[in-house]
């Protein structure tokens, strides 16, 4: 079977995203460009959203996540939640300067097992005003 989700990583931003395989854009979801390379290949959401956030995440705490992950995974057995308080992602999230990062929603989001991932919460609270982009997967709470 042919996997479903495709991780690309940006050559414009270096940043790493997902799409799906029947998806009419691949354009990077960050900074919009069309040169991104295929990563890796997989047949379910969240083994992609682990890829992109494992390629996002800084070299000097990437073994450190990747540990946490595989730990949780077996924890947790795949119960997934869907409803979630985006209001408690984002507070939790939050730095105490009120920064919110990629990586940051991402932890939160697998600790509280959601089924949404990181980029399309962002992308959704952007969109209903709660955060503002300053940077790459940076933002602000509004």
């Amino acid at each position: 079977m042919e996997p479903r989700w495709i991780v690309f990583l940006c050559g414009s931003c270096k940043a790493a995203y997902g799409k799906s395989r029947s998806s009419k854009d691949m354009r990077c979801t960050h900074c919009n460009h069309a040169d991104g390379v295929i990563i890796s290949r997989h047949q379910n959401a969240e083994d992609a959203r682990n890829a992109i956030t494992i390629a996002n995440t800084p070299p000097e705490i990437k073994s450190d996540l990747e540990k946490w992950i595989k730990n949780s995974e077996s924890r947790n057995s795949s119960v997934k939640i869907t409803n979630i308080d985006g209001n408690q992602v984002l507070t939790q999230s939050a730095d105490e300067d009120g920064i919110v990062s990629l990586e940051s929603i991402e932890i939160t989001l697998l600790e509280m097992r959601a089924e949404i991932g990181a980029d399309e919460f962002a992308e959704q609270a952007s969109a209903a005003g709660e955060l503002l982009r300053i940077g790459n997967n940076l933002w602000r709470l509004v």
